[in-house]
C-alpha cells in the first residue's frame, strides 16, 4: 500500500488483526451449604438458588444481546462448562445447562474461578447475599438476594 500512497501526502494505516468482541464469563457458585446461604426473611435455601439460577439466566440473556461472547462455569454441581461464544445457539448451551441443574446434588466446595483476559469480565452470581470480593475489579458479585430489587421498574425503585 506504501507505493500506492508514497507520492500523495496521506497516511496509511495496514490493521493485521482486529479485535474480538468483549466476553463475560458468568460464575453461577451453588458450592455453599444451605446453612451459609444468608437469606432474606421468608427465604428458603432453594429459593434462593431457583432466584440465583434466573439472575444468571438474565445476564448471560442480556450479554448476548449486547454483542457479548458469553460463557458459564457452574461451581459446586456437576455441571458441564460452556466457552465463551456469541449469538442465539451459545446462549441456548448456557440456557439448557442451567435448566437441567440438579439442585437436590451433592455439593462441592470447588473454588471460584480466578482472573479474566484482558477484554473480559467475570461476573459471579450466588444465591443469597453476595459475599465479598477478593480485590479483583475484573470480577463483579452479584447475590440472588437482589433480584426483586432488580425486577422493578425504575418508577416503583423510587416510590
Amino acid at each position: 500500500a506504501w507505493k500506492r500512497l508514497a507520492g500523495t501526502n496521506r497516511l496509511a494505516v495496514v490493521e493485521r488483526s482486529s479485535g474480538g468482541p468483549p466476553r463475560l464469563r458468568l460464575t453461577l457458585n451453588l458450592g455453599r451449604g444451605a446453612s451459609e446461604i444468608r437469606l432474606r426473611e421468608g427465604q428458603t435455601p432453594r429459593d434462593a438458588e431457583e432466584a440465583a439460577i434466573e439472575l444468571a439466566a438474565s445476564i448471560a440473556a442480556a450479554a448476548v444481546a449486547s454483542g457479548f461472547e458469553t460463557g458459564l462455569e457452574v461451581v459446586g454441581v456437576v455441571a458441564p462448562r460452556i466457552e465463551p461464544s456469541s449469538g442465539r445457539r451459545g446462549l441456548e448451551r448456557i440456557m439448557d445447562v442451567l435448566a437441567g441443574l440438579d439442585l437436590s446434588a451433592t455439593r462441592r466446595r470447588d473454588s471460584i474461578p480466578g482472573g479474566s483476559g484482558l477484554r473480559e469480565v467475570r461476573v459471579v452470581v450466588e444465591p443469597g447475599e453476595s459475599t465479598a470480593l477478593d480485590g479483583d475489579d475484573r470480577t463483579w458479585r452479584f447475590g440472588s438476594a437482589r433480584l426483586d430489587s432488580l425486577r422493578s421498574s425504575p418508577r416503583e425503585a423510587t416510590a
